[in-house]
């Protein structure tokens, strides 16, 4: 039976007030969770802890009990195997009244694999037979957590990752236009203003200027965030030498 929740009135944690981390085993994985709530926030200690793993439309949830007497929690995942991207939601619910009192949705954890060193990922990478004769994809499975479909008929599904990160043509010629994609709509919806967002990090990396309020319908604020955005995906691509790095894979390829 699907549940639902009362969306009324509900608080979006801060990424300061929780930390979830995701472990890679030989046969699964699991999470942990722990909650940092300031005494002065105010959040009924009845309501009930709930964290969703989701892939696309596939939801596993769990019951963390309640918040008043929740402790730091060790979870196995179950419904998702361990090489499969997830992301996770975080809601603290009313125990009567399923009013959603707060929430985090689009998580990504800190991902530690098999032999404990930390697996950094911002954008998941799904192959998929589902996009016909196109090569990749970019989705969003929600309104902040943007994902790239490869076609799996370019190679065998477990080497799609690999393919991504290591082939500089399909680095070179799809990267760029994937980041700019995703900043701008980041940028145009103020989820890059959150300095503690994985995507507002990513973006630091690359400029040492914060992203600029965006207006709908302002045409000048408009252009300043294209002038920013253009700014991270060229600085990334310079330290990436990704021209080089293509010229010298054609080269190598005739």
């Amino acid at each position: 039976m699907k549940r639902s929740f009362n969306y009324t009135s509900r608080r979006r944690l801060e990424l300061t007030e929780f930390s979830l981390s995701e472990y890679e085993k030989p046969a699964h994985r699991e999470f942990v969770l722990d909650l940092h709530l300031d005494s002065s926030v105010h959040i009924d200690h009845e309501g009930i802890v709930y964290v969703e793993a989701y892939q696309r439309h596939s939801v596993e949830r769990f019951n963390l009990g309640r918040l008043f007497d929740f402790k730091k929690s060790t979870v196995r995942i179950q419904t998702f195997p361990p090489e499969s991207p997830i992301k996770y939601r975080l809601k603290i619910v009313d125990k009567e009244t399923k009013q959603l009192l707060a929430w985090r949705d689009g998580i990504d954890p800190r991902r530690f694999g098999k032999g404990g060193a930390e697996n950094k990922t911002i954008l998941p990478v799904y192959p998929t037979d589902e996009l016909g004769r196109r090569i990749w994809a970019l989705k969003w499975s929600d309104e902040c957590s943007p994902e790239l479909h490869v076609n799996s008929r370019v190679n065998k599904a477990k080497d799609i990752a690999s393919i991504v990160k290591s082939d500089p043509d399909f680095a070179a010629l799809v990267f760029p236009e994937v980041f700019e994609t995703i900043l701008l709509r980041l940028g145009k919806e103020e989820f890059l203003k959150d300095r503690e967002f994985a995507w507002t990090k990513f973006a630091e990396q690359f400029t040492n200027q914060e992203c600029p309020p965006y207006v709908e319908g302002d045409a000048e604020s408009e252009e300043e965030l294209k002038a920013w955005t253009n700014q991270v995906v060229q600085t990334f691509c310079e330290r990436g030498k990704y021209v080089e790095r293509y010229k010298d894979f054609k080269r190598m390829e005739s």
